[in-house]
Order: C-alpha cells, then sequence, then structure tokens
C-alpha cells in the first residue's frame, strides 16, 4: 500500500515513463520465465536421453558379467564412468533385483552395498504405475537426477542399470542462460525508457494547460474561466467536459443544497415513524405480570424476549390466556421498516378480537385471521404477507396450526423434536382464503416437557467474522444442555450465546424467542 502512495504522489510524466517501464519489465519477465522454462524442459529432456544412452551402454557391456556372474567385469564396465564427472554413483542389479555391482564417486566399505531394486524404485512405483517388467525411466530431484534402464537379452529383462548424476552442468547453463537474458532485458527497458519520454509529452502538455485553468478556478472562484480546448481526442473532449461543468456547478450547487435539506427533513420524519412503531411493538407485547398470573394458573415456565432491529421488522409473538386455554402466536412479516410494524399491529389485535369472540374452530380462526389481513394489505397497496403458527395449550395437551418456523419440542431429559410447520397452513394475508392448507399436529406435554418459539431473526443471524448463519442445529444443542434449567436462564443461555456468535455484528432482523416449560403443578 505504501508503494502505491508514493506513485499516487508522482507527477504525470512520472507515472506515464513508470507504467511503460512496468509494462515492458512485466512483459520481458514473462518471456524470459517462457524462455527459461523451455531451457529447463530441454536439458532435462537431453539430460535424461543421455543418461538413459549411457545406461544402456553400461548395460550391454555389463550385461556378459551379469549372465557369467562375474561380478569384477561388470564392476570394471561401471569404473568407466569415471570420464563422466557428473555420474556420482551406478549400480547393476541382477534379474531378481539384488545389487550386483556397485560404483561411487565416494568410496563406500562395502563393495557391494546391500540394497535391492524394489527398495531403490519404491518412491517412484506410484509415478510410474508400478514396477513394469521393462524400465527405461529418469526422475529428477533438486539437486540430482536418476535412471533406470533395463539390461535385454534376447527380448528377456536380466537385469537393470541404475544411474545417478547430479545437476550441477545443467544448472550451470541455466545460470549463463539468465545472465544473457539479463542483459537483454536491461537494454531493452533503457530503449522503452527513451521512447516513453519522447512520446509522454504528446499527453503531458494539453493536461498540464488544464491543470492551470482548475487551479485559478479554484483560487479565484471565478466560473466565467474556460480552458484552452486543443486536440479533438480524449484529452481534448477532457477539456470540453471541463468547460461544460463549469457552467453547470453553481447551478447544481444550489440544486443540492435544497435536495439536502429535503433528505434531512425526510430522515427525521422517517426516523420518528419507526421510532413510534418500535415503541408500540414492544407496548402490546405480554408484559411480566401477565406471564407470572399464566404460570400461576397453568403451571407453566414462560419467558419471552424480543429485540427489534434498527430498522423494524415484523416479529410477532403473544401469550394470552383465556377459558382455562393458553393461546400462543409467533409470526414473521415478511420484509422491514414501517409496513411490517402495521401488519404486525393488525396480526395481535385480530387475534386477540377471535379469541374473545370465543371462535375456537382452529381452521375458522386462522381463515378468518387471514380475510382480514389480506383486505387491509390489499387496502394499503402493499405485499406484505407473514407465517404465523397459533398453539392452543390446555392441560398438557398441545395443539399447532399454521406456517411458521419449526416447533421445537424438549422432552426432560433434554431430547429435542424437530415439528416442521410447512405444510400446517400457509402465508396471511397472500391469499384471500386458506381453509384448505390449515391443519395441526397435536403435542402431550407431560411436567418437565416444554417447547421453544423463534424467528428466523435467530436462526439466519451471521456469524462475526464470516457469512456463516446461526442455524437449527446450534439453537437446538444449547437449548438441550440448558434444559434442566429454568425457562428465563434457557432463554438467557441462548441469547449469550447468539450475542458472542454475532459478536459486534447488529441483527439484520428482529430476534424473537419464547420459552415454555411444564412444570409440577
Amino acid at each position: 500500500m505504501t508503494h502505491f502512495k508514493f506513485f499516487a504522489k508522482l507527477s504525470i510524466k512520472a507515472k506515464l515513463n513508470a507504467v511503460m517501464l512496468i509494462t515492458s519489465m512485466v512483459l520481458l519477465s514473462v518471456i524470459s520465465i517462457g524462455l527459461i522454462g523451455n531451457e529447463i524442459v530441454s536439458l532435462k529432456r537431453n539430460l535424461s536421453s543421455d543418461l538413459l544412452t549411457l545406461a544402456d551402454i553400461m548395460g550391454s557391456n555389463g550385461s556378459i558379467g551379469l549372465v557369467f556372474g562375474n561380478i569384477q567385469a561388470t564392476a570394471d564396465t561401471l569404473a568407466s564412468l569415471k570420464a563422466k564427472p557428473n555420474v556420482t554413483e551406478a549400480k547393476v542389479f541382477d534379474q531378481q533385483g539384488k545389487a550386483f555391482a556397485h560404483y561411487a564417486v565416494a568410496p563406500c566399505d562395502e563393495s557391494i552395498p546391500a540394497i535391492t531394486l524394489d527398495s531403490l524404485y519404491t518412491e517412484y512405483s506410484n509415478e510410474s504405475g508400478g514396477n513394469a517388467e521393462i524400465l527405461e525411466q529418469a526422475f529428477f530431484h533438486r539437486d540430482r537426477v536418476e535412471v533406470f534402464k533395463s539390461i535385454l537379452m534376447d527380448d528377456k529383462v536380466i537385469g537393470t542399470v541404475y544411474i545417478q548424476s547430479n545437476l550441477d552442468e545443467m544448472y550451470l547453463r541455466l545460470r549463463h542462460y539468465a545472465f544473457m537474458l539479463a542483459g537483454v532485458m536491461f537494454i531493452a527497458l533503457i530503449i522503452a525508457l527513451l521512447i516513453s519520454t519522447r512520446l509522454q509529452q504528446l499527453i503531458t502538455h494539453p493536461l498540464f494547460t488544464l491543470l492551470t485553468t482548475i487551479n485559478q478556478v479554484s483560487t479565484e472562484n471565478n466560473y466565467a474561466l474556460r480552458a484552452t480546448e486543443g486536440n479533438h481526442d480524449e484529452v481534448g473532449r477532457l477539456v470540453e467536459g471541463f468547460n461544460g461543468m463549469l457552467s453547470k456547478i453553481e447551478e447544481r450547487d444550489d440544486e443540492i443544497n435544497t435536495l439536502n435539506q429535503r433528505l434531512t427533513q425526510e430522515n427525521l420524519r422517517m426516523g420518528a415513524e419507526l421510532d413510534v412503531s418500535r415503541r408500540l411493538q414492544k407496548m402490546l407485547l405480554p408484559r411480566t405480570a401477565e406471564l407470572t398470573a399464566i404460570s400461576r394458573e397453568t403451571a407453566l415456565d414462560i419467558a419471552c424476549y424480543m429485540e427489534p432491529a434498527e430498522e423494524i421488522g415484523g416479529d410477532y409473538y403473544d401469550v394470552l390466556y383465556h377459558d382455562g386455554m393458553v393461546k400462543l402466536s409467533i409470526g414473521d412479516v415478511t420484509g422491514h421498516g414501517l409496513e411490517s410494524g402495521v401488519v404486525m399491529l393488525m396480526v395481535q389485535t385480530a387475534i386477540r378480537t377471535l379469541l374473545n369472540a370465543r371462535i375456537n374452530d382452529p381452521v375458522l380462526f386462522l381463515n378468518l385471521l387471514n380475510q382480514t389481513i389480506f383486505d387491509n394489505v390489499q387496502r394499503m397497496g402493499t405485499d406484505k404477507n407473514l407465517t404465523l403458527s397459533t398453539l392452543d395449550y390446555r392441560q398438557g395437551e398441545l395443539h399447532l396450526y399454521g406456517q411458521h418456523e419449526e416447533l421445537l419440542v424438549i422432552r426432560e431429559g433434554g431430547q429435542v423434536e424437530r415439528i416442521d410447520t410447512l405444510d400446517l397452513g400457509f402465508m396471511i394475508g397472500l391469499v384471500d382464503d386458506i381453509s384448505s392448507f390449515v391443519d395441526g399436529v397435536s403435542v402431550s406435554l407431560k411436567p418437565g416437557d416444554g417447547i421453544v418459539l423463534y424467528t428466523d431473526g435467530i436462526t439466519e443471524a451471521q456469524h462475526k467474522q464470516s457469512k456463516k448463519m446461526y442455524g437449527v442445529e446450534r439453537l437446538c444443542q444449547i437449548i438441550s444442555e440448558q434444559w434442566h434449567r429454568p425457562a428465563q436462564e434457557i432463554q438467557e443461555a441462548v441469547l449469550d450465546d447468539l450475542r458472542h456468535y454475532m459478536g459486534p455484528k447488529k441483527p439484520l432482523d428482529d430476534i424473537t424467542l419464547v420459552v415454555v416449560k411444564r412444570v409440577s403443578e
């Protein structure tokens, strides 16, 4: 980054020269790398060919000794490799792969080292597809090359020649080649610099003239000045555009100030609306005293939590007690903003009204609620709708209706059962009649059992260092681990884990969590 800042401070002349030099260097480097790569391939090919030919010669000359078991004759043949200073070691193996004769530049204690062809060739067997019957292969390492060549007699393998050579000669040729390329690159760069120095004046002169005009306008605030128009190229069009811009600056400046004032007023208005909506959302949530009274009547331990997002969403939940039955509701309006909050308020009012009207049939209950929301959404001229599940609880029996997130049923020992609600209903407010979609599920809750309701603000919360979502599996794991605790502590454990997962990130959606646990009466 420091190099880029330094480059930004250079004059345009220096930048043009730098661009020319860098481009030339990159191009020459790519060409040089290609040439060196090709030279390496060529040198390796020639070296492996020479060594395989040498191995073939050693095999032919040493085959007699191998056939008649004359180790000294074969060793004398290998000793002729002293004429090849790059060859550091050679071996001849018999038909069974045992070392027969050996040659090495460095002296060794034994005339024939105790090594077999299989042990020497094992590290290459995967590359070559196994120990082929006839070998003719070369293997390159960082500092050496090794070749294996079968010794044939009457088209039958009677042994194998192994030759190891260092790469000193190849590296020496590569260094000479690299020095030559470096010299060519240096001369080419000097020529490129001389050419670019002459050509850049055609670009920089009209730009410097334009810069002088810009400085005058900035210093004098005189928008009547105009830059001298020159060539009809891109720089000439730049000058024309600059002159046209000067004539509109003052007009646009006034327009921008007016729009900024309007935008400020609109932001204040929207902020006030969101604040009112957020306060209304919280005001309509069940109060602690209500939940305590319901818990006392029904032997249920209930803990509820909602955290609105900055751009208020449409999360909704409620816990009501009517005629000996607990009515739980949870939903999520699509989208964010004031309209989502308004739809949520309509849902809460409609549910209370239907409950007070003693509409106990769940299909009729949800369909009447849907018709009310559908008509209001049509009047509003918006496309808002919501998922909604309602739960009726009475004396250990729970009945679930409507489509929302999964219902989590937790047994006394912490076992979690996940109930999919996708087929239990339909989006509220999307169509005028959903009676044919509504279905239900019944669950028995014994003392110690319970349920957890949530919205996607929890499961879709993103990790503090990535976009990985919190997920239902992690939620189930935390609940299962904490289920031996009271509902309030379970809720706090989930929220603490969620905040740790999100880190400093602010929630993008409302967060709603309801924990209900049956206790002994």
